[in-house]
């Protein structure tokens, strides 16, 4: 028999969802400059001094996930690749988005690995990456909201839209 499992960047579209209530902005399906890459969710905090762009993978249910001498496995196969694409997925969204004229200064950038299917250890994990300069936040969906509830600052509406208009002119929609 068949069962229907949902695309994971749309699942985790819907587990987003609640946050717009909260003053989020939530830009969905984004090109990036000079590419074919489309990023399915893009995220303005309500503090505006930022982008957090998660990125939504299925694993196996039966394995484990886990970070191993600091990089991340999923039973045990390393799912280091999937790391250091969402870092370089990071770099060039934050570059897309804050060089152009005038410049944005400071635009901080959170990039999460959403992991559906696969259990997590810990339930949330940081993993290092060389092409990123923090480490990259590894989650499942139970973790996603009060991992991104818990970005710090003030509520700032008029630089979240800001942020927002700008993110959307220079990332047009798929």
């Amino acid at each position: 028999m068949w069962w229907f499992t949902p695309d994971p960047a749309d699942a985790t579209g819907q587990l987003l969802a609640p946050l717009r209530d909260e003053g989020w902005v939530i830009l969905t399906d984004r090109t990036l400059p000079k590419s074919h890459i489309v990023l399915p969710q893009v995220l303005v905090p309500p503090c505006g001094r930022g982008l957090v762009v998660p990125v939504s993978h299925r694993w196996p249910k039966r394995n484990l996930t886990v970070v191993v001498g600091g990089r991340l496995k999923c039973g045990r196969r390393s799912k280091q690749a999937a790391v250091r694409r969402l870092a370089d997925l990071a770099r060039r969204t934050q570059r897309a988005v804050s060089r152009p004229k005038p410049k944005w200064k400071d635009l901080g950038m959170v990039p999460a690995l959403v992991v559906h299917g696969s259990p997590i250890f810990r339930h949330r994990d940081l993993v290092e990456c060389r092409q990123w300069p923090s480490p990259i936040t590894v989650l499942g969906p139970d973790g996603l909201l009060p991992a991104l509830q818990e970005i710090p600052g003030e509520p700032d509406p008029t630089r979240a839209g800001a942020l927002a208009e700008r993110t959307a002119f220079l990332l047009p929609e798929a």
